[in-house]
């Protein structure tokens, strides 16, 4: 992955991370930014956590989908 991008989510399942644009929050089970200073403050607060592991990054990434996708219950 791109040295300027990081995968982050946050640190506490319950609390919602704002995008430094403010144009939503970090995705529950993680995703990648674009590093900046935001984000640096972000991780040094403790509100985010840092996925460095692959192994790690898939598995958030894989529960994201399965949470995005639509269960056998809802109707279109």
């Amino acid at each position: 992955m791109n040295q300027d991008k990081l995968f982050l989510q946050p640190a506490k399942p319950n609390v919602r991370v704002r995008h430094a644009d403010r144009s939503g929050h970090l995705n529950i089970h993680g995703e990648y930014v674009t590093q900046s200073i935001h984000w640096k403050r972000r991780l040094r607060d403790g509100d985010v956590i840092q996925l460095t592991k692959e192994s790690e990054i898939k598995k958030a990434i894989a529960n994201a989908k399965a949470a995005d996708a639509p269960t056998s219950n809802e109707e279109s």
